[in-house]
């Protein structure tokens, strides 16, 4: 009954006096009356000073019921309120008119502790015992108080949808506390990000951009922190993704333009000051996945146990007809950049590893066994058309290899091949050839001899050794050279120089023996080019009176066209 007198709008009445009268010291928004309060109820209408309580239009007559016991100071809600009878319920009716409550500071509204079991749309209650935020409550269908404000602690039924903002570009902000400690904003269920991204537009369906300063101490930030703790019983299957994407992507046309889709990326800047000191270490992929066995008998881990990288991407053409055709899939690829602003500058990588493998690190008071170890394996990959388990492009070889370590790659050439690069520098290159020569009878004074490169004959000393020479096999390159002598070379100034003449012009391929050696070598990494048709014969001078000897050479060279 009470309830559907709480819909007006509240009046405070004084009653002090048995006579009407406007109290002249009555502050705004309350009138003193000197009647009992159930003649007031019955009076009808009745005019307000406006310089005390101002009302647009004009008041509905009260109910002709209208029953108080006592006459004391009461606060008027639509109805006589005191001791009110059970029968005196109709409110007061402003008909869409205004009551203006001036400088009051505070209305009364129907409040307990409790709010009724039963209400007509439009009553309002007031749950005294409430949390702050989550005491008002309406009357939104009959006998149904529901909690007013966009967000229900105790749940809603239907589900909530918060939001931000009305206009353009508006934000809704979710912080822990007000104080300058942060907590943490706790999601305790899945979250589901789902936004709805208009057409030709750039969306960032989540973004992590805080600004802060570390001075002192050691700060670690992680953007996401994935760390469930997983129980796993007998005969269970525990599959655990951290990050997935399953996104559809739908070409319904040729585009002019490339398309692409990256599922991770990062685009780390450190900016170095002037006088930075330390280091900065930048890894885009750690895994340190540890596999604890704590058995008391042997525990094997079956099948794979570890995988850091698996691609696995599919290429599918799913038409009744057509086809499909992907020119490139890199399945691991590095395209570093080293640049700089300005001509001052210098930007050094000492080394750059594309792909690093190093050995197992293996230590403990237990046995540690590790069977078999491959820096890189590759299978049978035998399904394509060309099979290449390995593949490089070419390039001239360059710079030294590290002491301890050697180097392989393909050199630039026509053909182009293999090489391999040792820590002294010596280039092994596949498809090298040799050839030797054997000269006997060599000189026992300061004489200029000839022998030939690939057979045995007595040495001459007919001019450019014309008579010893022959024909180069074809285009070739030669790389290097040893000599052995069938004795020291003597003693003293005593000596042999031999090198490889092309067309009577000598080459860089050239040793000497002396004094007591009895052998030379010579490695020209970058090799002589010998054209074809060419002659070519080995020349030996000797200094002072070397021992008699015969020698033998051996010529290490590439054939052009292999």
């Amino acid at each position: 009954m009470a309830s559907r007198c709480s819909r007006a709008l509240l009046l405070l009445l004084v009653l002090v006096s048995p006579l009407w009268a406007v109290e002249d010291n009555t502050r705004r928004g309350e009138i003193g009356i000197t009647q009992n309060a159930e003649e007031v109820c019955r009076a009808g209408l009745f005019e307000l000073d406006p310089s005390i309580f101002t009302v647009t239009g004009s008041v509905e007559q009260f109910p002709s019921v209208c029953t108080v016991t006592t006459a004391t100071d009461v606060t008027l809600l639509g109805q006589c309120i005191g001791d009110v009878s059970t029968d005196f319920c109709d409110p007061v009716l402003f008909d869409g008119r205004q009551v203006d409550f001036g400088a009051a500071t505070s209305v009364e509204l129907p409040n307990a502790t409790t709010c009724a079991a039963t209400c007509t749309v439009g009553d309002v209650c007031v749950d005294s015992n409430g949390d702050s935020y989550q005491k008002l409550f309406l009357c939104e269908s009959t006998n149904t108080f529901v909690q007013q404000g966009d967000v229900s602690s105790d749940g809603r039924s239907g589900g909530q949808t918060v939001i931000g903002g009305t206009a353009s570009g508006e934000d809704l902000s979710l912080q822990s506390t007000a104080h300058s400690t942060r907590g943490q904003v706790n999601v305790i269920d899945e979250l589901a990000l789902r936004p709805t991204v208009a057409n030709n537009t750039n969306a960032t369906v989540a973004s992590w951009t805080p600004a802060f300063t570390v001075d002192s101490g050691i700060v670690a930030v992680v953007g996401i922190d994935l760390s469930p703790t997983v129980s796993l019983g007998a005969n269970t299957a525990y599959l655990s993704t951290l990050l997935r994407s399953n996104a559809t992507y739908t070409l319904s046309a040729a585009s002019a333009v490339s398309n692409s889709a990256t599922l991770f990326q990062s685009t780390q800047t450190a900016n170095f000051g002037a006088n930075t000191a330390g280091t900065w270490s930048s890894t885009i992929f750690d895994d340190a996945t540890v596999l604890n066995a704590n058995n008391a008998a042997a525990g094997t881990l079956g099948g794979t146990a570890v995988r850091s990288y698996v691609a696995r991407p599919t290429i599918k053409e799913t038409g009744a007809s057509g086809s499909i055709t992907a020119t490139l899939v890199d399945l691991f690829a590095t395209a570093p950049i080293l640049t700089t602003n300005n001509a001052a500058g210098a930007a050094t990588i000492t080394t750059l590893r594309h792909f690093a493998a190093t050995a197992t690190a293996m230590s403990g008071a237990g046995t540690e066994t590790l069977t078999n170890e491959y820096g890189v394996y590759v299978g049978a990959v035998t399904s394509a058309t060309n099979y290449y388990p390995f593949a490089a492009a070419e390039g001239t070889i360059t710079g030294s290899a590290t002491s301890g370590e050697g180097s392989w790659g393909v050199e630039s050439g026509s053909p182009n091949r293999f090489f391999f690069k040792n820590e002294s520098g010596h280039i092994w290159r596949t498809g090298w050839l040799t050839m030797t020569g054997v000269g006997t009878g060599l000189a026992t004074t300061a004489t200029t001899k000839y022998f030939p490169v690939s057979y045995s004959a007595a040495s001459t000393t007919t001019a450019n050794g014309t008579d010893v020479d022959q024909a180069s096999p074809g285009a070739i390159k030669v790389y290097g050279m040893t000599c052995g002598l069938t004795a020291a070379a003597g003693g003293g100034t005593d000596a042999h120089a031999i090198t490889l003449m092309d067309d009577t012009a000598t080459t860089t391929i050239t040793c000497t023996i002396t004094t007591t050696a009895s052998t030379c070598n010579v490695r020209v990494e970058a090799g002589v080019a010998i054209a074809a048709p060419s002659l070519i014969v080995l020349r030996d001078v000797t200094t002072d009176t070397p021992a008699a000897n015969d020698i033998t050479c051996t010529l290490v060279y590439n054939l052009d066209a292999w």
